[in-house]
């Protein structure tokens, strides 16, 4: 496969989605109760799944049609311009919050719907403005066209729905809504003459979308622990990060093969998940650093890593041939994860023990990925 490199163009959209992570982290940070509700990481859930899956749509467009040109960079700005006012809602309360739209009163959930819907038919029109550019229509692009327009479809019947529904229910309408925006993709690429995606800047996409969010959670323990007033907490947290983020890289750079044809959509929705559990992490830090959210903060530190783990293993299905796990390599590393997650909920109360376990549980799962490496060698 001829590898295709991300652009500048890609990059300047992805901006957006760092604004997005601060938004998303604050819905479950901000809780006026100071109580994480089932409601707020449920609001959490569906903001996260809405935001992503304009970014897919876009992502699938740019990695199989996009060619640079004017076309689509102009719209690359125009859907920026509405997704950062459809982000910045996050701040607000998306079920019951109304927002004052030049002198309209508007239910925030109704507006946050319509510039998405603005938004996906800005990428309608990327598709629309290279056939005409560039005369040339495929099968497969008609294809993924129609999953636009169904995914518009599905926005739209949500939100007639949510409006005649009580306010109770609207994020689970919502959750429905754009779940089935996830899984009906998976029946249409059937029919696509070569379903696969450009790998290779996929892999890159994935991982410069990653880095932004980890950089939210760099941002975070720098604010919360800062050096000059907590000296070695600063060290220990900042090691705890930077080796899972240096973990990430040893996976998704070294290990994996990025030059086949495979379906990329397990990377893409495994991506996600990690994409939520780093900003759990981010949340449960902060939640941590308040003595009276100190539970909840290590559940969802604890929660977030978990989950980063064992979604960035379900990535190993892509790794080269002889760095593949063994059996060997895969008990290590539970051994690793039991015995020092084990040691952080015993000693949660202790902030430095904590998250010294937590970062030398990092480190470890380093050497160990090291040792395999060699013995492959």
């Amino acid at each position: 496969m001829k590898e295709k490199k991300v652009s500048n163009y890609e990059l300047f959209f992805d901006l957006v989605f760092v604004l997005a992570t601060s938004g998303l982290v604050g819905i479950l940070h901000s809780t006026p109760e100071h109580i994480l509700s089932f409601e707020r990481i449920l609001s959490f859930v569906v903001s996260t799944l809405s935001i992503w899956h304009v970014w897919l749509l876009e992502n699938s467009y740019l990695n199989r049609y996009s060619k640079r040109d004017k076309n689509d960079v102009f719209t690359i700005i125009a859907a920026m311009l509405v997704l950062g006012n459809m982000v910045s809602l996050f701040s607000t309360q998306l079920e019951t919050g109304i927002v004052s739209f030049n002198g309209f009163s508007i239910p925030v959930y109704i507006y946050y719907n319509t510039l998405m819907i603005i938004t996906m038919g800005i990428i309608f029109l990327q598709y629309q403005l290279h056939i005409r550019e560039y005369h040339q229509c495929t099968s497969d692009m008609i294809i993924q066209m129609k999953q636009v327009v169904i995914a518009i479809v599905i926005v739209i019947v949500s939100t007639i729905i949510a409006f005649f529904s009580p306010e109770s229910i609207k994020s689970y309408i919502y959750f429905i809504g754009y779940s089935i925006c996830y899984i009906y993709p998976n029946f249409m690429i059937k029919k696509m003459k070569y379903p696969y995606m450009n790998f290779p800047h996929l892999v890159e996409r994935m991982q410069l979308i990653t880095i932004l969010t980890v950089g939210e959670l760099v941002i975070a323990i720098i604010k919360t622990y800062p050096l000059s007033e907590h000296f070695l907490l600063s060290i220990v947290t900042f090691i705890m990060v930077g080796f899972l983020f240096v973990f990430y890289v040893y996976q998704t750079a070294i290990r994996m093969n990025h030059h086949q044809e495979v379906a990329g959509a397990p990377l893409v929705y495994l991506h996600i998940a990690i994409l939520i559990a780093i900003n759990m992490i981010t949340a449960g830090v902060e939640m941590y650093y308040e003595g009276h959210l100190l539970n909840i903060g290590v559940s969802m530190i604890l929660i977030g890593i978990t989950v980063f783990y064992l979604c960035l293993f379900g990535t190993t299905r892509y790794n080269k041939v002889e760095v593949q796990l063994t059996r060997k390599i895969v008990k290590g590393y539970i051994l690793v994860y039991l015995i020092c997650t084990t040691l952080a909920i015993i000693f949660n109360r202790n902030t430095e023990i904590f998250y010294l376990v937590l970062a030398i549980q990092t480190i470890l799962m380093i050497f160990i990925s090291e040792d395999n490496r060699r013995v492959e060698d």
